[in-house]
């Protein structure tokens, strides 16, 4: 598999994941990562080009919403799978208006997704600590950090669910606030996705 290959398959629409699960032996991890690195951008132009549509700014109002009702000054928290970077601005912009001393944290396995929020964040003045890392081992102590929650960051981990929920109730010494799709009450057309690329 040459990245000659990969590169045309954006050219082409083609979805990386079936693509190298049907041509590849590779494991589900690993083609989540090669994915994830060529797909780097795409997430940020939707934010852009969507930056004022309301349900955008309803969900991440939400999303915040409910994650304030746990948070005080001085606490840690964490995002993982935290992609470029869109959700955590939203919630780092809206705590500076009412709590002091929070620290963010966040981590991804795609080193060029992480870099790129790294960019982003940099241009708002925010300064999170962002690393390397796989949900399956944190790289963080045990009962190191307040609150820990996900954005559809479990998602496309399906299989892995029983250990990384382990790990993240690991980390994490009081909150564990998951922002996930439910495969219950989804229609059909979102069931068969999710069926046809292995997400929780």
């Amino acid at each position: 598999m040459d990245l000659n290959t990969l590169r045309k398959l954006k050219k082409f629409k083609k979805n990386y994941y079936l693509y190298l699960k049907k041509n590849t032996s590779l494991s589900k991890k690993d083609i989540n990562i090669i994915s994830y690195a060529f797909q780097t951008g795409t997430y940020q132009k939707y934010d852009i080009k969507n930056k004022k549509k309301p349900s955008l700014l309803k969900l991440y109002e939400e999303i915040y919403s409910i994650i304030k009702k746990y948070i005080k000054n001085g606490y840690i928290i964490l995002e993982p799978g935290i992609g470029e970077g869109s959700t955590m601005s939203q919630i780092i912009s809206k705590s500076k208006k009412n709590f002091q001393n929070i620290s963010f944290y966040g981590f991804d396995y795609s080193f060029p997704r992480i870099n790129l929020a790294n960019i982003n964040f940099k241009k708002r003045n925010f300064y999170p600590k962002l690393f390397l890392s796989d949900m399956e081992q944190i790289g963080l102590k045990s009962n190191s950090v307040d609150i820990i929650y996900t954005n559809h960051s479990l998602e496309p981990n399906g299989g892995r669910e029983e250990v990384i929920l382990k790990e993240l109730l690991r980390v994490t010494n009081k909150y564990l606030i998951l922002f996930e799709p439910i495969y219950e009450l989804n229609p059909k057309k979102n069931k068969f996705r999710m069926d046809k690329f292995g997400y929780i």
